[in-house]
């Protein structure tokens, strides 16, 4: 290399002057150049070359971020700011003349005092969309030159910092036809290293995934979330509580985003027939075991059976109607229930599958994530799964300014509601007691069973009034049929019998006729 001659050029690039060799015998590309001179630099030298390349790039990525951001002081909302200089990643600095605290456009957001860029954050954010791992956002993020190392904790921590920030965005208004079904999740102490059984407030083993429940899902063992779709197809969904949902819990976590309602579609639990009789809403009812009688009923009588018995789907608060007249006017306005069933049921396939199960203290940021995607799907036509999706999305969280630290999640309580230990002793008792008369040990109460663990009359006005039937049949009350009887004069011959709880044990055995 020393005989050969030299030839020295300057070559400019937009952050200045590269002094760059090119060789008589063939000249090297600018980038191969700058590999070489790089080469040369100490590391010490090198790391201040790519500071400054990076802090010229995170400067324009936040300059457009700041266009976005109202400019106010986060701790008095007053607009009366100065500018104060730039921090170490090129943020703007102001000063609140008002209160005198200075803040960036990141205070008091879950990107407060983030050592990573504003491309890192979306990156992270646009892979948490696609629904990748921990370990392959990590592997993307270095792979794709985003940060030169992350590791797995840190992206975990930034992941859960983003999914709790779901939980404040505004949730859309419900009108229309609105559909509403449950769906129930075992509960979980996912990372707790001492966890406490829920039934006895002692501790617990650790459980396997799908290990299945001693008593069912209307005790302290299962968490239940509240869905409802609207005919646009915006969504909400809310874990309500452990155990049974009340009409309380419904009007305080669900009716509050419900507007102009025109019909209430959902299964055969009470809590929505309650709450449409007292708002005088007319309601579509659908039997959970719909598709399962509708398959045995293979000619128009057995039909027409069924749905005299509440056995199949019915209208409540339009008038009285035949079978054919249900129908067609349930087909011309579009009545069903189909809508929040294939919604709960992806909400379920993402929390037990794609998830791998979730601590029942973290629910509500999974769902709130989910719920989102589905909003935002319906408002823009796809779900979000680009990076300028993510950046939008990312934006709306910072104008939240919602602060989230990492020690705050890690050491967040369950506060979801839960049913009085006087309510679960008597479901235990009651589930126990029931297994013995029914000679059944497998017997779980569901919502369908009604909530009848409390009392004899709140039960039987809990109970479809199909199940009403079935019981006054299998006490040889008679008349039973709905055509010979009122629904209250057979509620007062139902309380009035000695042999109530014990029919109440069989029917929940699904047995009716003995």
């Amino acid at each position: 290399m020393k005989n050969i001659d030299f030839e020295k050029d300057y070559y400019f690039f937009d952050n200045g002057p590269f002094l760059c060799y090119n060789l008589h015998m063939g000249r090297k590309t600018k980038k191969q150049q700058a590999i070489d001179l790089l080469q040369e630099l100490n590391e010490n030298e090198l790391k201040e070359v790519l500071n400054a390349f990076d802090n010229s790039l995170t400067d324009n990525l936040y300059q457009n971020l700041e266009r976005s951001i109202r400019k106010e002081c986060p701790y008095c909302h007053s607009e009366n700011i100065i500018q104060k200089g730039k921090n170490n990643i090129g943020l703007t600095q102001f000063k609140c003349k008002n209160c005198n605290k200075k803040f960036n456009i990141l205070s008091k957001t879950p990107l407060e005092k983030t050592p990573y860029s504003w491309n890192v954050w979306v990156s992270v954010l646009e892979y948490m969309l696609k629904r990748q791992s921990i370990k392959t956002i990590r592997h993307n993020l270095i792979t794709n030159k985003i940060v030169s190392n992350i590791s797995e904790e840190t992206v975990s921590a930034m992941e859960n910092k983003l999914r709790n920030s779901f939980i404040e965005l505004p949730l859309p208004k419900l009108e229309g036809i609105i559909q509403c079904d449950e769906k129930h999740f075992r509960e979980s102490q996912k990372g707790t290293k001492n966890p406490i059984n829920v039934l006895d407030s002692g501790n617990r083993k650790g459980h396997k995934r799908a290990t299945p429940s001693k008593y069912g899902t209307m005790g302290p063992e299962f968490s239940t979330i509240c869905c409802a779709v609207d005919g646009s197809g915006h969504s909400i969904a809310k874990v309500v509580r452990m155990g049974y949902m009340s009409l309380e819990d419904f009007e305080d976590d669900m009716a509050i985003h419900f507007e102009n309602i025109t019909f209430l579609c959902s299964d055969m639990n009470t809590v929505y027939t309650q709450y449409a009789s007292i708002h005088k809403i007319p309601q579509y009812v659908c039997n959970s075991g719909y598709h399962k009688i509708m398959a045995k009923c293979n000619t128009q009588a057995k039909k027409v059976a069924a749905y005299e018995q509440d056995k199949l789907d019915y209208i409540v608060g339009a008038g009285i109607m035949s079978y054919n007249k249900m129908v067609s006017f349930r087909n011309i306005n579009k009545l069903t229930i189909n809508g929040v069933n294939a919604y709960h049921s992806e909400l379920e396939r993402y929390i037990n599958h794609i998830a791998k199960g979730v601590s029942t203290k973290h629910l509500q940021a999974w769902v709130s994530f989910f719920n989102y995607c589905n909003n935002y799907r319906v408002d823009n036509g796809h779900y979000p799964s680009t990076y300028e999706d993510a950046e939008k999305i990312l934006i709306e969280i910072i104008k939240l300014r919602n602060p989230i630290k990492v020690d705050d999640i890690k050491t967040q309580k369950d506060l979801t509601k839960r049913q009085p230990k006087r309510y679960t002793k008597k479901f235990i008792k009651k589930t126990v007691a029931a297994r013995i008369k029914s000679n059944n040990p497998y017997i779980k109460f569901t919502e369908e069973d009604g909530i009848w663990i409390v009392n004899k009359k709140k039960s039987i006005d809990l109970l479809p009034e199909y199940k009403r039937r079935q019981l006054a049949k299998a006490l040889r009350i008679k008349p039973f049929s709905p055509i010979a009887v009122s629904s209250a004069d057979l509620k007062k011959k139902l309380l009035s019998h000695p042999d109530l709880e014990d029919a109440l044990y069989v029917l929940a055995n699904g047995d009716s006729n003995t």
